[in-house]
């Protein structure tokens, strides 16, 4: 088990067994912290072979240790906890859909100035991976299905980059973005580029 030290000075530092300290110093400049505690209450505690807090010469005990310790387990002792879990979980289930973003579509790096740009470009690559997704699941669908369900999926593929050929006109025909989007099939895999000039006056 940890010490609880609060990194912020708030509360007593406590020792696993429940005892606080009955004084702390700590320097602002380094972060170091000492916390000392009453010698007698570690007579019989199960953690005293362990423990780091060292025994002084008039009986008490003192722990060193500094703000960024303390922060690192606070942290370890919230990620054992379910509601970490849960939220790593959550968390988890994104990942993937921001690595196919950043990696197959470039937002890891756009080439692009300001927020209204920028925000534009992330909807327009996260449009093109929903289609893309979409795309891959109709085919998967069609492969299981047979042949006429095969022909479906090529009209909903052929659907979908309508579609996107419609949204990029509506956006160039306003002055806002030109875009090209690059189909490769079999394999269908979309690949969007822009330049964005500002709309004629």
């Amino acid at each position: 088990a940890d010490f609880d030290v609060d990194p912020k000075g708030e509360r007593t530092t406590r020792c696993p067994a429940g005892h606080e300290a009955a004084s702390e110093k700590r320097d602002p400049g380094t972060g170091k912290v000492r916390a000392f505690f009453d010698g007698a209450g570690c007579d019989g505690c199960p953690h005293r072979d362990r423990c780091p807090a060292k025994p002084l010469r008039d009986g008490r005990r003192v722990l060193r240790t500094t703000v960024h310790v303390a922060v690192l387990a606070r942290r370890r002792r919230y990620e054992r906890t379910r509601e970490f879990r849960k939220r790593y979980a959550e968390r988890a289930g994104i990942e993937a859909t921001n690595s196919e973003l950043k990696r197959a579509h470039g937002l890891g790096r756009l080439r692009i100035r300001g927020l209204l740009r920028v925000r534009l470009a992330v909807y327009l690559k996260a449009l093109a991976c929903n289609v893309k997704r979409m795309v891959r699941h109709l085919a998967g669908e069609a492969r299981k299905a047979g042949n006429a369900a095969a022909a479906a999926a090529k009209g909903a593929e052929a659907a979908a980059d309508a579609a996107s050929c419609v949204i990029l006109h509506l956006l160039r025909s306003h002055g806002v973005v030109a875009a090209a989007l690059v189909v490769r099939r079999p394999a269908v895999r979309a690949r969007w580029r822009y330049s964005f000039r500002p709309a004629a006056a």
